[in-house]
């Protein structure tokens, strides 16, 4: 009987905690639908437009710094791997080169832009 007791409480405590965890969201969303930021919006649909290209062109800089930082881990991983290679049988060499290649390819895309750029006749603008 005392393990069928000390079943029950635990469930009741858990109940008890996602009523509580509940409740809690439900206020904070509340507070935060009543916040005074929104309520002084100005400006129309153009401006949030606006905006949100001004966001996109950072996010776009942000993204191919990004990705040149994860190209150069996978260079770094691939020939870690060939290193590994000879103790690891798992390894495979269609892996290693393939995870160099991509990471190659990570890293010059900016430079894949702007040759693309140049080549469709737009001036080449840095991206990164």
């Amino acid at each position: 009987m005392p393990k069928d007791m000390l079943l029950g409480v635990c469930v009741r405590v858990h109940q008890i905690k996602e009523q509580v965890r509940g409740k809690m969201i439900k206020r904070m969303g509340g507070l935060l639908a009543v916040l005074p930021g929104a309520a002084f919006a100005d400006g129309d649909i153009a401006d949030m437009l606006n905006s949100a290209a001004e966001g996109s062109k950072s996010g776009m800089k942000s993204a191919l710094t990004i990705a040149q930082f994860v190209g150069v881990l996978f260079v770094i991983g691939g020939f870690i791997a060939a290193k590994q290679k000879k103790d690891n049988p798992q390894i495979k060499v269609s892996h290693i080169i393939g995870a160099v290649l991509f990471g190659a390819c990570l890293i010059v895309i900016p430079e894949i832009i702007k040759r693309a750029q140049s080549q469709v006749g737009l001036t080449p603008v840095s991206v990164g």
